[in-house]
């Protein structure tokens, strides 16, 4: 590619610049530094894009399509969620080695559900065979789940990445977030906004015929709910829970389907901040019924969650001796992740009401040794980033700026930039506080 003459380097300049004015603050920088790449760096690149917004998607390659089409690189997009064409990897293979010998940019569309199991395996071990054979850009747009996946389970590929750039829509309310002990009542989580439309749309035809049994209407119903909260359709899902499926349940004379679908009525009312309606529901209308119906999981969970919101409200007692009877049913249940939270949940009680000491022995001995037999990074980083904070707390800089510098890269391979974020200020902060500057 020919050198830009100062001219082009004006209108490219002026391009990026104008074409950045309607994205969301915090997606500037990222979209820069994408632009930047695809301009500048020649050869085989492996990039990834976090994003859950198939609209937002979208419109950030129509942008990307006004400069490229500029500097006359070709541009494809590859659809992964058609199974026909694309059965698995030996098929993207073969497609791109006839439509990406040249400096094409390739968008990998909808590939969260695709890219996993034998096609990501087949991705860690091929990385070397594409650069090989190809002189494209590969860009996969992903949600943050499968970004995180391909960092775990592909390490390979991972360490070839040209960049990972970050176009979420919203922040977490905090810098670290912890795991969250919830029930699985959303598995929809490998699916993209394109697939929960589908089937979304599928469900809504399904549900306006007149001649289907109640049950398996009902099943209809809550995976919609399910599909409209995993892409943050909020109210609508609150609407379907509370005038279609909540009468249906009361019609059949299901109590154990009506505490249910009350109890993700108050999930939302909790994503809201609504808590003192949520905790209503969940004492008088969820709790009693799992009770009756002798449910341990059920009442574990909710009781659980009925100690979320006591802990975001300051009852910070009540919340920590929920969480201690808690615990012996989820060990005796098995189910050894959730135990594992929960045990992160009493340090985080314990922290905020500065008994650090026994925070810390539960962090170090309990928390951490379980995710390091997972094999599970984040959890392992954000489990030390706790106990950096507590270090810090307890006025231990040297030893919890030694943990977090050693945590940052663990975010940084994991593409995981908001928390990676938050080590960076805390690690300014504390040097900030010893009139020490950020090293470079």
């Amino acid at each position: 590619m020919d050198s830009p003459t100062h001219d082009e380097e004006l209108n490219f300049d002026y391009w990026r610049h104008t074409a950045a004015l309607d994205l969301l603050p915090q997606h500037l920088e990222d979209f820069q530094r994408l632009v930047k790449l695809l301009r500048f760096a020649p050869g085989f690149q492996l990039l990834f894009v976090r994003i859950n917004d198939l609209k937002y998607r979208d419109s950030l390659i129509n942008k990307l399509q006004e400069m490229l089409d500029a500097e006359k690189r070709p541009v494809h997009k590859v659809d992964l969620s058609d199974e026909q064409k694309f059965p698995d990897f030996a098929s993207l293979e073969s497609w791109l080695e006839t439509h990406a010998a040249n400096p094409a940019v390739i968008h990998l569309l909808n590939a969260s559900a695709w890219l996993q199991g034998q096609n990501l395996e087949a991705l860690n071990l091929r990385r070397n065979a594409l650069a090989e054979k190809l002189d494209a850009t590969l860009l996969w747009w992903l949600p943050a789940s499968a970004v995180e996946r391909v960092a775990r389970q592909a390490p390979d590929a991972w360490s070839w990445r040209g960049g990972v750039f970050d176009f979420i829509d919203s922040e977490p309310a905090h810098g670290l977030m912890p795991f969250q002990w919830v029930e699985n009542t959303l598995p929809t989580g490998n699916l993209t906004l394109a697939q929960c439309s589908q089937r979304l749309a599928v469900l809504n035809r399904q549900l306006k015929e007149d001649k289907i049994p109640d049950d398996f209407r009902m099943n209809l119903l809550l995976e919609k709910t399910n599909l409209l909260r995993s892409i943050g359709k909020l109210d609508d899902a609150e609407h379907a829970l509370r005038n279609d499926a909540l009468p249906l349940a009361e019609r059949m004379g299901d109590q154990f389907a009506v505490a249910v679908i009350r109890g993700r009525i108050a999930d939302i009312l909790t994503s809201r901040g609504e808590l003192e309606e949520s905790l209503r529901i969940r004492q008088q209308e969820e709790l009693p019924v799992y009770e009756k119906f002798g449910d341990e999981r059920s009442v574990s969970i909710t009781r659980s969650k009925i100690a979320d919101i006591l802990y975001t409200q300051g009852e910070f007692d009540d919340a920590l001796r929920i969480n201690k009877e808690v615990l012996p049913v989820l060990e005796k249940l098995g189910d050894i992740r959730s135990a594992t939270v929960a045990q992160g949940k009493i340090a985080d009680i314990l922290d905020a009401r500065g008994e650090f000491d026994n925070a810390l022995k539960i962090r170090e001995n309990e928390e951490l040794p379980v995710y390091e037999n997972l094999g599970d990074m984040l959890s392992v980083a954000i489990s030390r980033a706790k106990i950096a904070n507590t270090l810090a707390r307890r006025g231990e800089f040297e030893d919890a700026l030694k943990i977090l510098k050693e945590i940052l890269p663990v975010f940084e391979k994991l593409g995981d930039v908001h928390n990676a974020a938050a080590i960076r200020v805390r690690i300014e902060s504390i040097l900030h506080s010893r009139n020490e500057s950020t090293p470079d």
